[in-house]
């Protein structure tokens, strides 16, 4: 790679800053990463391409000024190469509606999603009524599940909702709780 493209790459203005964000060789990418003039939304556009390598992933994980942005977060979380140490430390400092969608992305490595739930898990006891009829009627089965473990009659309805929950978690609740009638009866009218 000629040093004057390296060079271009590293100090050219905001305005060609886009247009080198889908240079196809990895030096120019990396170069693009010194410029002092690349910003925090420059740089989810470039997490947004799925052809970046865990070297240059691992490289904007480092710049802790684009970590605070809660975007660049989320993107390198859910980029398929990213190296698995930095999406599974990533992964705790999201929002809880950004690990829902995580949770339900394939393209996210499966122990990244693994751990998203045992995030949600961990925090439903906390959560506030409105974000658990919110997380009810997106999450995965294994979190609508414990949302219906908790047995309050508005998360319940929206859980049952929830296209992802099947018999076999909605019966294993069922076996777990000592249910009330009442509450037995909800679930019973609503499947």
């Amino acid at each position: 790679m000629p040093s004057a493209e390296l060079e271009r790459a590293r100090s050219c203005p905001t305005e060609e800053i886009q247009a080198l964000l889908y240079a196809a060789e990895e030096e120019i990418l990396v170069a693009l990463l010194e410029n002092p003039r690349l910003d925090e939304q420059s740089v989810v556009l470039l997490l947004e391409r799925k052809d970046l390598s865990a070297t240059l992933l691992d490289r904007i994980a480092g710049h802790k000024t684009w970590l605070a942005d809660r975007r660049v977060r989320l993107g390198l979380v859910a980029h398929p190469h990213a190296p698995r140490r930095i999406a599974l430390r990533l992964i705790r400092e999201l929002h809880v509606m950004d690990i829902v969608a995580l949770t339900l992305s394939l393209t996210v490595p499966a122990e990244v999603r693994r751990l998203g739930e045992d995030l949600l898990l961990g925090k439903i006891a906390q959560l506030a009524l409105g974000q658990k009829i919110s997380v009810a009627r997106r999450c995965s089965a294994r979190v609508a599940a414990a949302l219906l473990a908790e047995g309050r009659p508005p998360v319940l309805r929206v859980a049952l909702e929830n296209q992802r929950l099947t018999e076999a978690q909605v019966l294993r609740v069922l076996t777990l709780l000592s249910c009330s009638s009442p509450s037995v009866s909800i679930r019973s009218g609503q499947r």
